[in-house]
């Protein structure tokens, strides 16, 4: 049986509305819908709207801010970097009791941090106003940059404080209205409960599963097989609605009187299949599965997993060698290779072909 889960991604649940606001239109009144009307359904959908755009706004606004306090923090930092370098020739290479004066405490290193870095350029500035000859104008090198750079790295991090308090203040509109909307639409899907069956085609209208139809994938199309290494396949198969993980079998021909299970994944459905024979022809199926149950097998795809490869190595002779895929090319058929390109340790490479099979 199929479910009618609500989404919880702003997105999704808009283009749900939308599509319920379709379904509300077209059969409201033959259903008929009595509570989620088409009107219902696009209150909802309008508060929400015009909450997301000021939400919205102070989201782009905050990481623009954030976007200054960073260049902010990083002039700070490059600046006393460089500060320090230059006053290396008068308190010394290493940190000594000089330093102190300066704002340097047991270390030397600049952090990149916002209190540390106000500390730092706060004690600068009373360095240099203390110390005007050691003052380098000519590089910005003075106690009124470090007074600059310590009112731009404030005030940038007040500009961001404001920006956490307006997109605060925009989501909880935002929130309550996005709530409201996914309540009305889990009030939808219970009215019609109460008013279709659940094979009603009726359903699909409104963006929703019909509940009676099956929930179980189907089966994965265009699966693909090609030796990928040393005794291994690569095998893929496209994506499958509905499926939650998928299932890979492999049966060498001749010997596995049935497919043997050789692993499982999620999403994207690509696997790698290890230990296997090389040089061995084996069939490899996929079936797609999620909590309702798993589909039928595919089709096969065929590969062969690769042996070692005899390779000429200057001033060795000829040598056995596990060959690695550094390049592979597919046919048009699905399933099959045309060849690939190996390479080892012994740097050199040569390429074999195999015939689809």
């Amino acid at each position: 049986m199929s479910r009618n889960q609500i989404p919880d991604s702003y997105d999704l649940v808009v283009a749900l509305t939308e599509r319920s606001i379709v379904g509300a239109d077209e059969f409201g009144e033959s259903i008929p819908l009595l509570i989620n009307t088409k009107v219902a359904i696009v209150t909802n959908r309008n508060t929400l709207t015009t909450a997301q755009t000021p939400y919205e706004d102070s989201r782009s606004a905050l990481k623009a801010v954030y976007a200054g306090y960073h260049e902010a923090l990083e002039e700070c930092v490059n600046w006393c970097q460089g500060t320090r370098d230059y006053l290396k020739r008068y308190l010394g290479k290493r940190f000594n009791q000089s330093w102190v004066q300066a704002g340097f405490n047991n270390s030397l290193a600049i952090r990149r941090n916002e209190a540390f870095l106000v500390g730092l350029l706060d004690s600068l500035n009373t360095f240099f106003n203390s110390h005007e000859e050691w003052q380098d104008e000519a590089h910005g090198i003075t106690a009124a940059q470090a007074l600059s750079l310590r009112s731009g790295l404030v005030s940038a991090s007040g500009a961001v404080v404001l920006g956490k308090q307006a997109r605060a203040e925009a989501k909880v509109p935002r929130d309550a209205a996005f709530t409201a909307m996914r309540k009305r639409l889990s009030d939808l899907v219970s009215e019609l409960k109460q008013r279709l069956t659940p094979d009603d085609p009726r359903w699909l209208a409104f963006g929703l599963n019909q509940p009676g139809a099956s929930s179980t994938p189907e089966v994965p199309q265009n699966v693909t097989a090609i030796s990928y290494g040393f005794g291994q396949i690569l095998a893929t198969c496209d994506a499958v609605p509905l499926a939650t993980h998928y299932r890979f079998f492999t049966q060498a021909n001749l010997e596995d009187p049935e497919p043997v299970f050789a692993g499982q994944l999620p999403s994207p459905p690509t696997l790698v299949i290890s230990d296997l024979e090389p040089e061995q022809l084996y069939q490899v199926y996929v079936s797609a599965a999620n909590e309702a149950g798993e589909s039928d097998m595919s089709e096969p795809a065929s590969a062969t997993p690769i042996a070692l490869a005899k390779a000429h190595t200057p001033g060795l002779g000829w040598n056995w060698i596990e060959p690695t895929i550094s390049k592979i090319r597919r046919s048009s058929v699905p399933g099959k290779i045309v060849s690939v390109a190996v390479s080892s340790s012994h740097k050199c490479w040569s390429v074999w072909s195999w015939a689809a099979v």
